[in-house]
């Protein structure tokens, strides 16, 4: 994908996430497409560009949903650079794929507690994260999110490589 097409999806998903999905409300989880679209277009990337992407998307949160600049921007950024670095040269192994979503989601739950404890100095957001099921919950709507994405962007470069032929 071309960087003005990767910026427009971008921006499409912080649409839809601000007035679609952040209707939603699944046992305390709001689902979003970010991390998974994030994931995918690193696995689907042919260039490194692909983690300016990441920190791009990360600004759009930060200035749509958080308090503070940049948290979100450096946890897109790191994710984007470790996925497109594990999977340079296979992006067919699908059971890694999901593994990199499933620690993603996790990383980010635990982002979410540092930051309280730093930033906000909120201690009781740790009990509350830590035992409830809650990333249960967002572990596999993110996987659902996921495998649709995954489907549709194996679709297109398939259908790319078959016009090239």
């Amino acid at each position: 994908m071309k960087g003005l097409k990767i910026i427009i999806l971008f921006i499409l998903n912080l649409l839809i996430d601000l007035t679609i999905l952040s209707k939603y409300n699944l046992y305390g989880v709001v689902p979003s497409i970010t991390i998974p679209l994030i994931i995918v277009l690193s696995i689907y990337s042919k260039k490194e560009k692909i983690v300016y992407y990441g920190l791009f998307q990360g600004l759009l949160q930060d200035i749509a949903f958080g308090n503070t600049l940049g948290l979100k921007a450096l946890l897109f950024y790191l994710i984007s650079y470790y996925v497109y670095t594990l999977n340079i040269n296979e992006h067919k192994n699908l059971a890694k794929n999901y593994l990199y979503l499933v620690i993603a989601i996790v990383l980010k739950k635990l982002y979410v507690i540092i930051m309280n404890l730093v930033i906000y100095r909120n201690s009781n957001i740790i009990f509350k994260e830590l035992f409830n099921f809650s990333i249960f919950v967002e572990i596999l709507l993110s996987l659902v999110i996921f495998i649709l994405i995954n489907f549709i962007m194996y679709r297109m470069e398939k259908n790319k490589l078959r016009s090239i032929v």
